[in-house]
């Protein structure tokens, strides 16, 4: 996640900064929600999201990304990285690693093969599961690597820790999702 950003905050000391400050008031719901995503977006805009598919794959993860998670250093994780799209438009990248070692077979099977935001999977898979240690990042490290108009503005991101056991305590899944913003969606305005 580093290569998104070097420089992470709590999203409470977010709250209060200058940046924060100047967004709408539903960007800023939308960058502290613990809800979907997904759902988000579709109450925002009042159409369906989209997925424009990246990248899907296993690696190793590099130490700080470990640590960040809670997991041995260079565990073998899941990666899926994807474009959030509302009528063609990138609104939303996202890289989401799951811990294999911490993750159903079943749901990283799911995964590899679904055209459809990583939410969506969650809530029909009937998969609920706990975001922690929310951060924020202002200083992205390039527009152009995610697909954003550079002239656009800058971008915003979140990162998040999401996990769940069942019953007995096994692991259904332990993952972390980074979240880059488009200008686009940063400068919305409700007009509504």
């Amino acid at each position: 996640m580093r290569r998104i950003s070097r420089f992470w905050m709590e999203a409470e000391r977010w709250l209060h900064t200058g940046h924060a400050m100047r967004l709408s008031p539903a960007i800023r719901s939308l960058i502290l929600s613990t809800r979907s995503l997904t759902c988000e977006l579709e109450a925002l805009y009042g159409v369906g999201v989209e997925v424009e598919l990246k990248r899907v794959g296993s690696r190793v993860m590099e130490p700080e990304l470990s640590l960040y998670m809670g997991i041995p250093s260079g565990s073998r994780g899941f990666e899926r990285e994807v474009w959030l799209t509302i009528d063609g438009r990138r609104l939303v990248y996202a890289v989401s690693i799951f811990s294999m070692e911490h993750t159903e077979e079943r749901l990283i099977s799911i995964l590899k093969e679904a055209r459809k935001p990583m939410g969506r999977v969650f809530v029909e898979e009937n998969i609920a599961f706990t975001k922690e240690a929310l951060e924020i990042a202002t200083e992205i490290t390039d527009n152009r690597k995610f697909g954003f108009p550079v002239e656009g503005g800058s971008p915003a991101a979140r990162r998040y820790r999401f996990s769940r056991k069942d019953g007995a305590g096994r692991w259904l899944v332990k993952g972390a999702v980074a979240e880059v913003f488009s200008p686009e969606l940063i400068e919305f305005e409700e007009h509504r």
